[in-house]
C-alpha cells in the first residue's frame, strides 16, 4: 500500500522500520484501551498498531478499505478518534481477517459489527474488548474457525448474537470431514514406514469443512507436508510443516516388515491441534477414516468394500444431481443394499452388485445448485428487459436462443450443471454481442399520394433500412397503381415462417428472405430495389414466394444481383426469398409415416428396410442425405434404424428416423429391446430422446408399458 509523508514522520519517530508497514505489538493481544486521548487525536499518531490485528506487522488492505469508507477519510493514517466515534455501522465479511483488528475497540455509536466468512480462531480473538463499544445491538462471527466461545462474546448483553457455522462444539456448526473416508490395502502390499507417511499426508489433502470449503492455511498449508518429511529434515525444527493438524492411526497389528501381513481394518482419526479446557470433546475439529486391509481369497473381501461403497452413496443427496442419472444411481443403491442384506448372497452377487452401484456412482451427472439456479433466474429477468426492436435480427436472434437456453436449463430437473454454465455463458456472449437497430423506417405511402399519380407517367416513392441496416426503396408509377390505398413500406429481413422456409432452401447462407409489413393486395405493382449484400454479390437468383397453406414455395421469376443489390417488383405482401437453387423439395411417402412438425419419419412393426428401401419409399428419395445416428454417412445396403437421420437435398436440417420396435437403434428388433423397455418401465433405465420412446411404443397406445416388450417378444418367437 503506498504510504504518504505521514507515514514517513513516523518512521522517523521510530514506529516503522524501513521498507515496510511495521508494528510492535503482543502476538496474541490487543494493545490496552486507554482513554488518554480526544476526538481530534489522529489514531494514526496515537497507536498506529491499532489498525492490525493481534499478531499481525501490516494492515489488512481490505480492512484498510472498509475503515476508510466508513469514515469518509480517503487516507486513514488522517482518521481521527471523531471520526471513529460516528461510525454506525461496519461490514467487515468475507475479507479474510484472520484476527481482529484493535481500532474496532473504539467506536462508541457503532451498532451493527459483521465479522462473518472470514478466518478468524479463538486464540487470536481471545482478548477483544468491546466495553467502549456501548450502542453496540448486533455481531455477527458466523462462518469462521472459532473453536471455543470467546468470553467476550458470552458476556455481550446485545440482541443479536450469530456465531453458528463455526467449529464450535455445538448445534449449527460445521465439522472436519474426509472425502474418501475409507481406503484399501491388500494382503502382501508394501507398507513402510516411508509408505504410510505418504499415505498419511495424501489423506490430509482430502481434508475440507462440511460446506465443502478449505481449511485456512494455518492449520493445513497443501504446500507443505505434514507427515512424508524428508529423512535429512526430520531434526531439523526451521523446516516448514504442518503442525496444527494430524492424523493419528495404528497400523502395526496388520503390518510386519513394512509389508500388510492380515486381514482387517483400522479406524484412524483427523483432528485439528487446538490446546485448551474440554477440546479434546469437540467432535467438529475430528473426523475418521476406515482402512480395510484385504486378503483376496477372503469371501468377505468383497462385502467389505460393497458396505463401504454403500455408506458413501448414502451420503449423497438427490438436489446435487440430475434427476435422471439419480434415478438409475438411486435404483441401483436399493439393489445394493437388497443384495447385501440377503442372507444367500455369495461372492458373485455380491460383486455384480458393487460393480453395478460403481458405475452408477460414477454416470451420477452434476445437476443445477441453487447458486447456479438464482443465476439462471436473474438473467431471465434481465432478458425480459431487452427490446426486440432496438437491435438487429442477427444480434437479437442470437439473444433469443441464448434466451431460450437459459429457460430449458432453468426448467427441465435433468440440466446439468455444465450445460447450465454453457447456457449462461451463451447469454452473457449474446448480451455483449447485441448491436443496436440500424432500422430506418419509411413513412406511410398514403391512399392521396397514389391518387395524386393515379394512370400517369408519375411516382411516388419511399426508402428506409432494415434493422441490421440494409436499405431499400420503393418505386410506384401511376401507370402500375390499381386501387388507391395507404401503404406500409417497411421491409422485413424476417418472418414467422423462416424455419419452414429454411427446411426447404437449404444452407442458411444460401437465401436471403424478404417480408412486408403491408399484407394482401398492394395498391399496384411496386418496384423494389434491396441491399443482399449480405449473402449474394452478383449473379443470377430465383425469387420464390412461400406458400403458407401448402406449405411450399412457388417460383415467382428470376432475378439478377449485381454488385449487392437487386430490382424487383411485386403486388401483393407475403414472405419471399431469393435462393440459388431450385426449390419445393418435400418428405413424402405412402409406406411411411412423417411427421412434418417433429420432424420425424416412422416405418412400421416388422417392416425392414435397407437404406436402398427407404429411398425407393420416398419421393425423389436418391436426392437425400441418409446419416447414421453419429453423423457417418450410412451405406445402401444397411438396414434402417432408429435415431438415423435423413436431410433434404441443400438442407441443414433434418429429419430423424424410428423403426418401430427398435429402441437401441441398431436395425433390428431383438429381445434386447424388449429388455430395454422393460428397464424403463421399472425406472432402471431411461428413454432419452423422443425417437426410442417412439420407437418402444410398439403397440402405438401412445405408452411405454409393458405390453410394449410382451409384443416384441411374441414376434421373436413366432407367436404373433
Amino acid at each position: 500500500m503506498k504510504l504518504n509523508k505521514r507515514i514517513a514522520a513516523a518512521v522517523i519517530a521510530g514506529c516503522l522500520t524501513a521498507g515496510s508497514v511495521q508494528f510492535v505489538m503482543p502476538v496474541a493481544s490487543f494493545a490496552a484501551i486507554s482513554s488518554d486521548y480526544d476526538s481530534n487525536d489522529v489514531v494514526w499518531y496515537y497507536d498506529a498498531s491499532l489498525f492490525c490485528g493481534a499478531g499481525e506487522t501490516e494492515p489488512n488492505e481490505k480492512f484498510i478499505k472498509a475503515i476508510q469508507s466508513a469514515t469518509n477519510v480517503k487516507d486513514y493514517t488522517e482518521i481521527t478518534f471523531g471520526n471513529l466515534e460516528r461510525i454506525t455501522t461496519l461490514n467487515l465479511s468475507g475479507m479474510g481477517l484472520e484476527s481482529i483488528p484493535g481500532v474496532i475497540q473504539y467506536m462508541p455509536r457503532m451498532r451493527t459489527l459483521d465479522l462473518s466468512n472470514n478466518k478468524l480462531r479463538s486464540n487470536s480473538i481471545g482478548t477483544l474488548d468491546l466495553s467502549l463499544d456501548i450502542a453496540l445491538t448486533s455481531i455477527n462471527l458466523s462462518s469462521n474457525y472459532l473453536t471455543s466461545v470467546p468470553a467476550w462474546f458470552s458476556a455481550l448483553n446485545i440482541s443479536t448474537k450469530n456465531i453458528s457455522n463455526n467449529l464450535l462444539n455445538t448445534t449449527n456448526q460445521r465439522h472436519l470431514m474426509a472425502t474418501p473416508d475409507t481406503y484399501y490395502f491388500g494382503v502382501g502390499d508394501s507398507l513402510t514406514e516411508l509408505d504410510i507417511n505418504a499415505f498419511k499426508d495424501k489423506v490430509l489433502s482430502t481434508v475440507t469443512l462440511s460446506d465443502k470449503s478449505l481449511l485456512p492455511e494455518y492449520f493445513y498449508d497443501p504446500a507443505l507436508p505434514t507427515y512424508n518429511v524428508p529423512e535429512s529434515e526430520k531434526y531439523n525444527t526451521n523446516y516448514l510443516r504442518n503442525e496444527n493438524i494430524e492424523f493419528d492411526i495404528d497400523f502395526s497389528q496388520f503390518v510386519t516388515n513394512g509389508v500388510v501381513s492380515k486381514a482387517g481394518n483400522v479406524t484412524g482419526t483427523i483432528s485439528l491441534a487446538i490446546y485448551g479446557s474440554n477440546i479434546s470433546n469437540n467432535t467438529n475439529i475430528k473426523t475418521t477414516v476406515k482402512v480395510y486391509f484385504l486378503d483376496g481369497n477372503d469371501p468377505t473381501t468383497v462385502k467389505f468394500r460393497l458396505e463401504t461403497l454403500i455408506s458413501e452413496c448414502e451420503k449423497l443427496t438427490k438436489d446435487t444431481y440430475t434427476e435422471n442419472s439419480w434415478t438409475v444411481f438411486s435404483n441401483q443403491l436399493k439393489t445394493a443394499k437388497a443384495v447385501l442384506d440377503y442372507s444367500n448372497n455369495d461372492s458373485t452377487m455380491l460383486q455384480n452388485a458393487y460393480d453395478s452401484l460403481t458405475e452408477a456412482k460414477k454416470n451420477l451427472v452434476d445437476g443445477v445448485n441453487s447458486g447456479t439456479k438464482k443465476i439462471l433466474t436473474d438473467l431471465l429477468t434481465i432478458a425480459k428487459t431487452y427490446k426486440e426492436e432496438e437491435y438487429t435480427v442477427e444480434s437479437w436472434k442470437a439473444l433469443s436462443d441464448a434466451t431460450d437456453l437459459l429457460t430449458e436449463a432453468s426448467t427441465n430437473t435433468s440440466t446439468s450443471l455444465e450445460d447450465a454454465n454453457k447456457a449462461i455463458k451463451a447469454f452473457q456472449d449474446a448480451q455483449n454481442g447485441l448491436v443496436p437497430t440500424k432500422q430506418s423506417v419509411p413513412g406511410m405511402i398514403t391512399k392521396a399520394q397514389f391518387e395524386a399519380v393515379y394512370g400517369e407517367n408519375k411516382s411516388v416513392t419511399a426508402s428506409g433500412a432494415t434493422r441490421d441496416g440494409y436499405r431499400y426503396s420503393w418505386k410506384f408509377v401511376g401507370t402500375d397503381v390499381t386501387k388507391p390505398a395507404d401503404f406500409d413500406a417497411e421491409v422485413l429481413y424476417s418472418s414467422d415462417h423462416e424455419e419452414q422456409i429454411r427446411f426447404e432452401v437449404g444452407s442458411a447462407s444460401d437465401y436471403q428472405l424478404i417480408s412486408f409489413k403491408q399484407t394482401g393486395a398492394f395498391p399496384g405493382i411496386g418496384e423494389l430495389t434491396l441491399d443482399v449484400s449480405k449473402v449474394y454479390k452478383n449473379g443470377d437468383y430465383r425469387l420464390y414466394k412461400w406458400n403458407t397453406a401448402t406449405k411450399k414455395s412457388e417460383f415467382i421469376r428470376e432475378v439478377t444481383v449485381e454488385k449487392g443489390t437487386v430490382t424487383t417488383s411485386f403486388s401483393e405482401g407475403g414472405d419471399y426469398f431469393i435462393s440459388s437453387v431450385l426449390q419445393n423439395f418435400q418428405m413424402i411417402s405412402s409406406n411411411f409415416v412423417i411427421n412434418n412438425d417433429k420432424r420425424t419419419i416412422a416405418a412400421g412393426f416388422k417392416k425392414k428396410y435397407t437404406v436402398a428401401d427407404f429411398r425407393e419409399n420416398i419421393e425423389n428419395g436418391d436426392y437425400i442425405k441418409i446419416t447414421n445416428s453419429d453423423g457417418t454417412a450410412a451405406s445402401e445396403n444397411q438396414y434402417i434404424a432408429t435415431g438415423m437421420k435423413a436431410a433434404a437435398p441443400n438442407s441443414d436440417v433434418y429429419y430423424s428416423l424410428i423403426v418401430s420396435g427398435d429402441v437401441d437403434g441398431d436395425g433390428n428388433c431383438t429381445a434386447l429391446d424388449a429388455v430395454n423397455i422393460l428397464k424403463a418401465v421399472i425406472g432402471e433405465s431411461t428413454l432419452d430422446t423422443y425417437e426410442q420412446k417412439a420407437a418402444a411404443d410398439v403397440n402405438g397406445d401412445g405408452w411405454v408399458r409393458a405390453d410394449d416388450a410382451v409384443v416384441i417378444l411374441k414376434y421373436i418367437v413366432g407367436i404373433d
